[in-house]
């Protein structure tokens, strides 16, 4: 019988965002010097392109931590997978710039010395990864992922809505390779799904 990982704490996953944030920060202080601020972009855009997905991944973590934070804990394995992915990705592009700006192996260690490297480890080993997936089959892909009341309420007349009209038919559907049928996007389309995410102007719900 496996054991079941122990999801980390937000204070356990606060250091290795924080330790992007930091790589990227003097990886962007570089860049700016070699190219001499927007106008060089053009003539370096192999090493602007890799620094902005690092820098956006690393902000993505960012915003992965703060969401869990609100969660109080609820979010614990399934933050730790996605934020170790991330930094994960993050240090990978860099490795290979390190020349290019200016910094050294002993840079990327003193970033993320060994604690954070173990944790990295840990939170992508295939158990981990493994335990998360299973939660999210046991739970049928369902998280209390912190929301106002509005996006709340909206998260379980969705949830009704599929398992009510959508999940009768799902097996088959896929099973068969079928096209969705035009019902469910016609009701879909009447409960205002589609529109949540427009702006106002657009004749959307502007929810976010």
């Amino acid at each position: 019988m496996s054991v079941q990982p122990t999801p980390p704490t937000v204070d356990e996953l606060r250091p290795l965002v924080e330790a992007a944030e930091g790589l990227v920060g003097r990886s962007l202080e570089r860049v700016r010097e070699i190219t001499g601020g927007p106008s060089g972009i053009d003539d370096h855009q192999v090493i602007a392109e890799r620094i902005a997905y690092a820098a956006t991944e690393a902000r993505t973590a960012r915003e992965l931590l703060s969401t869990a934070e609100a969660s109080e804990g609820g979010l614990g394995a399934l933050a730790g997978a996605g934020i170790a992915e991330l930094v994960n990705r993050l240090r990978n592009r860099l490795e290979p710039l390190l020349d290019d700006l200016g910094l050294t192996e002993g840079d990327l260690e003193a970033a993320f010395p060994a604690p954070l490297r173990n944790a990295l480890r840990r939170l992508s080993s295939e158990a981990f990864v493994r335990a998360v997936g299973r939660a999210a089959i046991e739970s049928r892909g369902q998280t209390e992922w912190p929301l106002d009341e509005t996006l709340a309420q909206v998260r379980d007349a969705v949830r009704e809505f599929a398992d009510a009209e959508i999940a009768p038919e799902a097996e088959r559907i896929h099973r068969d390779d079928d096209i969705i049928p035009e019902k469910f996007i016609s009701k879909m389309a009447e409960l205002g799904y589609f529109g949540m995410s427009i702006p106002e102007q657009y004749d959307g719900f502007d929810m976010g």
